[in-house]
């Protein structure tokens, strides 16, 4: 079965994403960036989109209050590991630092 013509443009034109969906997107971003989030700030500081355990630990050691485990929906990769799945490793690997009880 062939595409209709605008089926056909929305798949060249960004996999059928909407315009500006990486807009909000910084790919300089890092942990450095943590210091200034909390100078800026008096809230706490929580991670969303942790997908393994090495960076859990090093959220915790720049001073992150919590994290989420996250692949925002599966929407950047459908190969990403749900929270579900990073879990153990993230747990065991913050037991390891000895940054989880």
């Amino acid at each position: 079965m062939a595409l209709t013509k605008a089926a056909e443009q929305k798949a060249e034109a960004g996999r059928g994403r909407k315009p500006g969906v990486n807009a909000n997107r910084d790919a300089s971003l890092n942990w450095d960036d943590v210091e200034w989030f909390k100078k800026e700030t008096d809230m706490p500081i929580i991670l969303k989109g942790v997908q393994c355990g090495e960076d859990a630990v090093k959220a915790a050691q720049v001073g992150v209050k919590g994290i989420v485990l996250s692949n925002h929906g599966g929407r950047n990769l459908d190969t990403s590991r749900s929270g579900i799945e990073v879990l153990p490793e993230v747990v065991a690997a913050l037991k390891e630092a000895k940054l989880l009880g």
